[in-house]
């Protein structure tokens, strides 16, 4: 709702990605160069580099923000991605059996997503960050809000289904990766119950 009012609300993230690659003084060098990029583009909480037995995982732990935008219009924030809630009036059929839910939540990619990629591919070229990205929502209502949810091709809380729609009181924990993830943003669409 905060959002939603125009105010922009920053939610904590945590992602991994892995490197094949030795820890040696050339990969310690580039990984602190894409600490900066990445110091650059979120706000940063955790950048922790953990040698596995093949290779390195760089796990990351920050903010990106959470934005209203209406009409279509352009984000100004200067994260490579954010998770953006959208009119679905605007995309929906009027006479659509989806007309009661007004809005969409999506992560998506904002302007500066190639300049970050081509930052981050300048330091390795095997680091090419991907447009679209395995989401975990971990979605909690506060207080007494309570939100209608409708969603595919999701895992909800452990469990897998092609189509969902369900009342959110509780936490719950959507996982959107694969399939026609691969090549589409994560999104559900939600409404405010009274």
């Amino acid at each position: 709702k905060a959002a939603i009012s125009g105010e922009v609300v920053m939610v904590e993230f945590e992602t991994t990605f892995n490197l094949l690659a030795e820890y040696d003084e050339e990969t310690k060098t580039e990984i602190d160069k894409m600490r900066a990029v990445a110091e650059k583009y979120f706000a940063l909480e955790e950048f922790e580099v953990v040698k596995q037995d093949f290779g390195i995982d760089i796990e990351i732990e920050g903010e990106i923000p959470l934005v209203y935008i209406k009409d279509g219009s352009e984000s100004s924030e200067t994260s490579p991605w954010i998770i953006k809630i959208s009119d679905y009036r605007n995309f929906n059929n009027k006479d659509s059996s989806l007309k009661r839910y007004p809005y969409i939540l999506s992560l998506s990619t904002t302007s500066n997503f190639q300049s970050f990629v081509n930052l981050m591919e300048d330091i390795n070229i095997l680091v090419s960050p991907d447009k679209f990205q395995p989401v975990k929502f971990k979605l909690r209502p506060s207080g007494d809000d309570k939100l209608q949810i409708f969603t595919g091709g999701v895992i909800i809380n452990g469990s897998s289904s092609i189509v969902k729609e369900m009342e959110v009181s509780d936490k719950i924990n959507l996982t959107m990766k694969e399939g026609s993830y691969i090549d589409n943003f994560a999104a559900f669409l939600f409404q405010f119950l009274d």
